[in-house]
């Protein structure tokens, strides 16, 4: 491995580090995971596709429900697994792990993510109607209320986001993972929280800025499409050839695929961040030992 994972760096050490290794191995990381990513890009750009208006699939949905329920199922169900696939190839391309055991793993934090949000979004939605129901009558006492409700959503999401992020990696770098590991991982990423949580948001920050230009081909067609669709769901015909949706899903397709590397460059500098952590705890443990 290439990259110095395994070195006390601050947050923009990481995520230079990270643009170093990925720029400098651009092809050899994308000859290892482009499957995964152009299967997650393809799924990910015909889910899109069926989103926008399209009068000639509304009407074939409207007579054949269940069919669209179930294909509309299945995607989202292969984006899903393309996206663990994807993750799991960039997390072994950094640690070159075990590919299936990784996979394992990168699944069993992935239930534990989903197993933790329903609790959360369970017990949000209990409170906000507990409270209508029996203490709030005032439309605007509710508004308000909702709108503190998603604040406190917003602020434990980007509290527990960085402790999080760092047991994600310590599970996929540990060779055995015990259950009694959580907490005390927990407890190591929460007080190493600011250096994730500069890496996420700068990261996303840079990232949304590089992506408003890169989708400015998929915007034009997008808005192209929608307006042509809503023309037709009013009897207008239609404004764009036969071949735009081929068109349509390539240029989505493409950019989806870009936007994967984005996120491989993002996945390694939080990995930067993760052995910065394991640097400065074995430094931490040393001086205890001397």
């Amino acid at each position: 491995m290439e990259i110095k994972i395994f070195e006390n760096h601050g947050f923009a050490s990481c995520m230079h580090e990270a643009y170093t290794y990925v720029s400098s191995h651009l092809l050899k990381i994308i000859a290892n995971t482009w499957i995964p990513a152009l299967i997650l890009s393809a799924f990910t750009s015909c889910m899109v596709i069926l989103q926008l208006p399209n009068k000639q699939l509304i009407d074939w949905a409207n007579t054949n429900l269940w069919t669209t329920v179930a294909i509309l199922g299945s995607l989202a169900v292969c984006i899903l697994v393309a996206n663990l696939l994807f993750t799991t190839s960039s997390i072994v391309m950094i640690n070159k792990h075990s590919y299936w055991k990784q996979f394992h793993r990168v699944c069993i934090y992935f239930l534990l993510a989903l197993v933790i949000y329903i609790i959360f979004a369970a017990l949000f939605i209990f409170i906000d109607k507990e409270i209508t129901l029996h203490l709030i009558k005032d439309i605007k006492l509710y508004i308000i209320f909702t709108a503190i409700l998603i604040i406190l959503g917003i602020a434990l999401f980007c509290f527990f986001m960085p402790p999080f992020t760092y047991i994600f990696y310590k599970y996929n770098d540990r060779k055995d993972s015990h259950p009694k590991n959580f907490f005390n991982d927990f407890k190591i990423g929460l007080h190493h929280w600011g250096i994730n949580i500069a890496v996420i948001f700068l990261g996303e920050l840079i990232i949304a800025i590089a992506m408003t230009i890169i989708t400015i081909p998929a915007d034009i067609l997008v808005f192209a499409q929608i307006s042509s669709q809503l023309g037709a769901l009013d009897g207008d015909p239609l404004g764009v050839p036969e071949y735009f949706t081929p068109i349509l899903f390539i240029t989505l397709t493409a950019v989806i695929f870009i936007y994967c590397y984005f996120q491989f460059w993002l996945i390694t500098a939080l990995y930067c961040a993760y052995g910065s952590i394991e640097a400065q705890e074995k430094e931490k443990s040393t001086h205890k030992i001397q």
